[in-house]
């Protein structure tokens, strides 16, 4: 049996809009998921046994929850890596000594701007280069005070940013960061206007191709295991209620394949599985940029354009 990731939105309250980002569309409300869920997770996440990695994501920004700690605390005990990614809005090295403590195993630092500017555009946030300054202290203490613990910092590749890219990817490479990531803004399963997409990253790609730190479009080389999606596949995207979705995609909650609260999380993934193998999930993957072609194709002729 392989190892599976889980993609877990503690809220999907967020202090950020990001163009790129189906939150302001979806259909969950604001919400904060309970400690008790997320104890019945973990119970779930031991019997299945084979969950190496726990993002603490979704369509929200996990630091505003109250029992972001204790959370922690109870997903590091089931042996898992514990994985937080923040707009680093309410970071800070105190914050981060916490959650280390508590046994967070890495930090992803959606920074998504070179400058103040193009950040308050693409992220809706004030105060840039305080959050700045934050990571640059971080990584400068990193192997020190954070012995272990990886660093992360990315960028998602839109129209109004790409100009940044290699800015941002020059700022950072030269810094104690295990990742510099750019990611090309996704579809979200057709939601979102083409013109809003970045462009050819190859470029990119290729400039930075010798540096081991730098990863351009991390899901491109990511397999697809035979039929299925590579997204859907390889990771469970568990929302602010316990509910297994489709993935981070499906914001308007059209598949559901039951909670965490009642059902084993291997029975929630074949239910999954099955269901996008049978066609049941088309309508929201035939016009997302992850499908797998011949999915797609499949899907289409049922669909249509």
């Amino acid at each position: 049996m392989s190892a599976r990731s889980i993609d877990l939105e503690i809220t999907s309250v967020c202090n950020a809009v990001c163009p790129f980002c189906p939150r302001e569309v979806q259909v969950r409300g604001a919400r904060y998921m309970s400690v008790r869920t997320v104890e019945q997770l973990a119970g779930r996440m031991r019997a299945a046994g084979d969950v190496e990695r726990i993002v603490l994501c979704g369509i929200g920004e996990p630091t505003l929850h109250r029992d972001l700690d204790e959370i922690v605390g109870i997903l590091a005990g089931t042996g898992a890596l514990v994985c937080l990614t923040t707009n680093g809005s309410r970071l800070s090295r105190e914050r981060l000594d916490g959650l280390t403590r508590a046994g967070l195993n890495e930090i992803n630092i959606s920074l998504n701007a070179a400058s103040a500017a193009i950040h308050r555009r693409v992220m809706g946030l004030s105060g840039f280069e305080t959050i700045r300054d934050t990571v640059r202290e971080i990584a400068a203490q990193r192997s020190v005070a954070f012995p272990g613990l990886a660093l992360n910092v990315s960028f998602v590749a839109c129209r109004d940013n790409a100009a940044e890219a290699v800015e941002f990817v020059e700022e950072w490479r030269t810094r104690d960061v295990t990742r510099v990531w750019i990611h090309p803004a996704n579809n979200r399963g057709g939601l979102l206007d083409g013109a809003l997409r970045p462009g050819d990253l190859g470029p990119l790609r290729r400039r930075f191709a010798a540096d081991p730190k730098v990863w351009v479009d991390i899901f491109e080389s990511s397999p697809e295991r035979g039929n299925v999606c590579r997204i859907a596949g390889r990771l469970e995207f568990i929302s602010v209620d316990g509910e297994l979705l489709l993935c981070a995609m499906d914001y308007a909650r059209r598949h559901m394949f039951g909670n965490v609260a009642e059902h084993g999380l291997e029975a929630l993934r074949e239910r999954k599985i099955g269901a996008f193998l049978r066609g049941s999930t088309m309508e929201t993957c035939v016009h997302c940029d992850f499908c797998p072609a011949p999915a797609a194709r499949r899907y289409a002729d049922v669909v249509g354009p």
